[in-house]
């Protein structure tokens, strides 16, 4: 049985030599240190941060106040002095942290010097209940050589996600174990996180929301006050269920907040599996919730008789639309024209009746790339290797990432900074 390790835990593991590589200022530090809270029992070596800087940095990764770190300060870069204390320590069990090994080894430049030091480091680390955790910025071509014996290699490095700069983690190695979730993201918009990956591949059994969270909720709030016409694009990596579930989640939350939702449903979507997900995520407060059925083909492709069609069944004083646009795709084709009619006819109907209209469309259709044009508001939701991501086009906003666990009731917008 393949057991999942965090890269925490590999970190930590009992006899391992972990090397952390990535440039300055992407949060190696921060890692290390999580890593430290951890284990509980750690010695950290710094060749360039003082004492009470690594504690600030500690109490922001969520140490307590009264936590204690063992922190041996070595600016002038004496390995003698390092090599002892880093045995001594792993002899106790503790996780022993050098950072960084570019500092420690400033100035030498042939690879041959440091192999005494690998030599006694990788043999005192072995049989041992201790971990030893090397920082490296590769400035030091020497310090490469940790890589030949590191139990454990984690990348840390800046990533871009939709035009955004993000920091990514990536576990490259893990000696005595499978790989399973090789990539986590790190924010620092509210302290430290660790983002972990989460599959949405199948719909689990739901949970009422209780609301969107704080800061997806005063996004979500300031936006709406922008416009009347809100556009989600999605890219096509997106599955259609966690789609479906983002969609979902977006129409519980107003219903919540006492709005009237008309769910204009998808020509590959079932009524009863919506209603009963509706009903779950809501604690069963559907009496505001209606389906509209908007076939343009029975309208003949126009969009006067699209639009009356439409008000027979739109009901509500305090209402939002929630459109699915496969459900106006073959419009969009076959008459691209009078399908922007409908669109600004529906908007004019918006405005005057003080309603407001999510659309939720793939990229890659021709009713996104028309509605594009008349959303005050312009949405990408983006997905990579378990990772569902945000962010506002129009007007241009942070990125964040969409914890989206409905079978705990969570839907959590974490900004990503």
């Amino acid at each position: 049985m393949i057991v999942e390790r965090d890269i925490l835990d590999v970190i930590n593991t009992p006899g391992y030599v972990t090397l952390i590589e990535g440039p300055p200022g992407t949060g190696k530090t921060s890692l290390a240190l999580k890593a430290v809270c951890n284990r509980g029992k750690a010695k950290y070596i710094s060749y360039s941060e003082p004492e009470s800087s690594l504690k600030k940095k500690l109490r922001m990764v969520g140490a307590d106040e009264n936590y204690r770190l063992n922190v041996l300060s070595l600016m002038s870069g004496n390995s003698g002095v390092a090599v002892s204390e880093i045995v001594d320590s792993l002899k106790n069990g503790e996780l022993v942290v050098v950072d960084t090994l570019d500092a420690m080894f400033y100035g030498i430049k042939d690879e041959n010097e440091m192999r005494p030091f690998l030599q006694l480091v990788y043999g005192a680390t072995k049989e041992k209940e201790g971990s030893l955790l090397l920082i490296s910025e590769g400035l030091n071509p020497a310090s490469k050589q940790i890589r030949f014996i590191a139990d454990a290699i984690v990348s840390v490095d800046y990533e871009s996600v939709l035009d955004k700069n993000a920091r990514s983690v990536k576990l490259l190695k893990d000696r005595d174990s499978d790989i399973i979730n090789p990539l986590y993201y790190i924010t620092f918009a509210s302290g430290f996180r660790l983002i972990k990956p989460h599959y949405i591949l199948s719909k689990k059994p739901l949970k009422a929301v209780v609301a969107i969270t704080e800061s997806g909720n005063k996004e979500v709030e300031v936006e709406k006050s922008l416009g009347y016409n809100m556009l989600t694009f999605m890219d096509t990596d997106v599955s259609d269920i966690a789609g479906r579930l983002y969609r979902e989640s977006l129409v519980a939350h107003y219903i919540l907040h006492g709005y009237s939702v008309n769910y204009w449903i998808g020509p590959e979507e079932a009524e009863e599996e919506i209603l009963e997900d509706v009903k779950s995520l809501t604690d069963n407060r559907v009496e505001n919730f209606r389906f509209v059925y908007a076939d343009p083909k029975e309208a003949g492709y126009s969009s006067e008789e699209l639009l009356e069609l439409i008000e027979k069944q739109v009901k509500g004083d305090r209402y939002i639309n929630a459109i699915n646009l496969l459900s106006q795709e073959d419009f969009a084709v076959k008459e691209s024209a009078e399908f922007e009619m409908f669109f600004k006819s529906l908007t004019r109907k918006n405005v005057k009746e003080k309603a407001y209209t999510f659309f939720f469309g793939y990229s890659n259709l021709r009713s996104t790339e028309l509605a594009a044009k008349y959303a005050n508001v312009l949405r990408r939701l983006s997905s990579r290797e378990g990772f569902l991501f945000w962010r506002s086009v129009k007007p241009k906003g942070p990125l964040y990432f969409v914890d989206l666990r409905l079978e705990d009731g969570v839907v959590d917008f974490i900004e990503i900074k």
